[in-house]
């Protein structure tokens, strides 16, 4: 009998952590959700793009997938996060033409080569730098 009530309380102890009283699993920010960083460059230049932000640090590359970086990177991320990617700029590099992200709470600043996105849960996000030859 006690180890079925120890039993018990784990169980509901489990399920307390992985959903809280009173949260769906449409509401709670414990929901997973995924942010793809995608860069893309005209024409595919073979330059290796440099990212920085709450995501670390990472390089992608749009050389029409001769080289050896993809040209996107898919980060799994807890719901409800709010993060900034911005691209390193290089002279390398032609300018910044379009940053978009695919919801409308993401905030882009092309100046600054930047990208605030709030993440809700079970958002699957998709942000995508644009350059232009030099």
């Amino acid at each position: 009998m006690k180890r079925t009530l120890a039993l018990f309380a784990v169980v509901l102890l489990m399920m307390a952590v992985v959903l809280p009283l009173g949260a769906s699993a449409a509401t709670s920010p414990r929901l997973p959700g995924s942010v793809k960083i995608v860069q893309h460059s005209t024409p595919h230049d073979g330059q290796n793009y440099a990212f920085k932000g709450d995501l670390g640090h990472f390089k992608l590359d749009d050389n029409g997938g001769a080289g050896l970086l993809p040209n996107h990177k898919l980060f799994r991320v807890a719901g409800g996060s709010i993060l900034t990617v911005t691209q390193v700029r290089s002279e390398k590099h032609g300018p910044l033409r379009s940053l978009t992200c695919s919801d409308a709470e993401s905030v882009v600043n092309l100046s600054q080569h930047k990208a605030a996105m709030h993440v809700a849960p079970g958002e699957n996000l998709v942000c995508t730098w644009k350059n232009t030859a030099a």
